[in-house]
């Protein structure tokens, strides 16, 4: 098998835990830079804070000399991630731009308070991963069973969860969901009781 033959909208990683020196200034840096690709802040409580798949974890020694690279839906975002990160204080380690690694290959790249090599990247069009994510969710079946009291069908743009208690309805893109079946906490933007998509962001 090779990269050709490999099916990249497979998910490979549950989570990654990154120890931090600084807890309070690892999870600004990751909340400030994760953002723009979507990805929020799950939960934070007993020294971990839950960015979907990545763990901040307070404890020593630290992860240093780690590079971790989350997928971007589009060059905009990459270009936001690095923006927000500049903004925020934090050092560049590589402006928004294609990269000689291969072609189509967009990327960013900002080191997080203990020197880790944190990189957004876009497959854009001659990649071989461009489209994959998208084709991912394609494979998807409704998330949300009937114990939740939600249901979920596909859009061109994503999942459309629509909860039947409330019969409210929110895009899944918005909800920037990772984990298929994670609970969405209500509020007025969201329906009670809804469910996330799975795994990655499509682009």
């Amino acid at each position: 098998m090779n990269g050709g033959s490999w099916d990249w909208s497979l998910r490979v990683f549950d989570h990654v835990d990154v120890h931090a020196s600084d807890f309070a200034a690892s999870v600004r840096f990751y909340e400030t830079v994760l953002a723009p690709l979507g990805i929020p802040k799950l939960l934070e409580a007993d020294g971990g804070a839950c960015f979907a798949n990545l763990n901040v974890v307070d404890r020593r020694p630290p992860t240093t000399e780690l590079h971790v690279c989350f997928h971007a839906r589009s060059l905009e975002a990459v270009d936001a991630f690095h923006r927000a990160g500049v903004a925020a204080g934090f050092r560049s380690n590589g402006e928004p731009g294609h990269r000689d690694y291969a072609p189509g290959y967009y990327a960013a790249y900002l080191p997080d308070p203990d020197g880790n090599n944190v990189e957004a990247l876009y497959r854009d069009e001659g990649n071989i991963g461009h489209g994959m994510a998208r084709a991912s969710t394609e494979k998807l079946s409704p998330v949300c069973t009937a114990n939740t009291g939600a249901a979920a069908r596909r859009l061109s743009s994503g999942f459309l969860i629509t909860d039947t208690d409330t019969a409210d309805a929110v895009n899944a893109d918005q909800l920037h969901g990772f984990f298929a079946g994670w609970p969405v906490a209500p509020s007025p933007e969201r329906p009670r009781r809804a469910c996330y998509a799975e795994a990655m962001p499509w682009s």
